[in-house]
């Protein structure tokens, strides 16, 4: 896949027109490969749209422990384990940036 045009892409697309989940979420996950910040707002708009939507609640974790912030990566891991309670990597990453949580509360 051509990420780098599909991030180029995106930054033109009127987010309404896309009606499908699966457009998005591809839109995203080329906007995440090629470090474009619109990927965190495709993804934003994916769960407006379905607040259960597991990859992307896990996708928004991602990006937010990549930028250290660990609270909200919490929040949008525990959401994506709450809704798919057998995903054992959304687990792990819950359990993970609590643990680092955790740590930082003790130093």
């Amino acid at each position: 896949k051509d990420y780098e045009l599909i991030a180029r892409m995106a930054n033109n697309i009127w987010f309404e027109e896309l009606k499908s989940s699966h457009y998005l979420y591809e839109t995203a996950k080329s906007c995440i490969k090629v470090k474009d910040p619109l990927a965190e707002k495709v993804l934003q708009k994916m769960i407006q749209r379905e607040p259960a939507n597991v990859e992307a609640l896990n996708e928004l974790g991602k990006i937010a422990e990549a930028n250290l912030e660990f609270r909200k990566a919490s929040l949008y891991y525990g959401r994506a384990s709450s809704f798919s309670k057998d995903n054992e990597e959304y687990e792990k990453n819950y359990e993970r940036v609590n643990g680092i949580i955790n740590q930082q509360l003790q130093l």
